[in-house]
């Protein structure tokens, strides 16, 4: 076989050269997508459309006292207050806006222990679910009261709640709510929030 000619060698490294830039242009056009994605603020990967659902704060306030048993006025379930906010991701944006109006569809809360000791009916009480009815206008301070149930009646007859029952208050046990709400505006983009709130179960005195 004949040795290749030194036009033919520089003609076969231009082409080398040419596809080498092609897969480099490919490569960090694909780059620059997954870049812009990493910077972006968290607020704005919470939903596509133009505002964010928040959860500002609890009432009552954490920590929240959950009383596992009354045998004087009757055990009850625990209810609380979700304060929520709809703002505009661009301030700039006028207030009222009703396709921005978010329609609030359900909630979790889902109960974790600091020291890792998580298992449900054992450790801590069942994760629940339901569903929410309530609007929230977009608006640029304040926000909207939603009343949710934080822990349902049945939980306090079963492990690990009950276990506290009968011991006065000497032993208490101290989780965490993890409180999800999910909604959609009205123009149909879904919205989320999320937030947490300390609750210490015990047997108060009954009052």
């Amino acid at each position: 076989m004949s040795a290749m000619s030194g036009e033919g060698m520089s003609a076969r490294v231009r082409v080398v050269e040419e596809n080498v830039m092609r897969v480099l242009s490919v490569f960090v056009l694909g780059l620059v997508p997954l870049t812009l994605a990493g910077c972006a603020a968290d607020y704005a990967k919470q939903t596509p459309g133009d505002v964010i659902m928040e959860i500002v704060s609890f009432t009552p306030g954490d920590p929240f006292q959950s009383d596992v048993l009354n045998t004087k006025s009757g055990t009850v379930a625990d209810e609380f207050t979700a304060n929520v906010a709809v703002r505009f991701k661009n301030s700039a944006l006028p207030t009222p806006s009703i396709p921005n109006a978010v329609i609030l569809d359900r909630y979790t809360v889902d109960y974790i222990r600091s020291d890792g000791h998580n298992i449900q009916g054992v450790d801590v009480p069942y994760s629940i679910s339901g569903d929410v009815h309530g609007i929230v206008d977009v608006a640029t301070n304040g926000s909207t009261g939603i009343p949710l149930e934080l822990v349902r009646l049945s939980a306090k007859f079963e492990p690990p709640l009950s276990n506290l029952a009968g011991l006065g208050g000497a032993i208490v046990l101290t989780c965490f709510a993890e409180v999800n709400l999910y909604g959609h505006t009205v123009s149909g983009v879904n919205v989320s929030a999320a937030a947490s709130l300390e609750i210490n179960f015990a047997d108060y005195k009954d009052q």
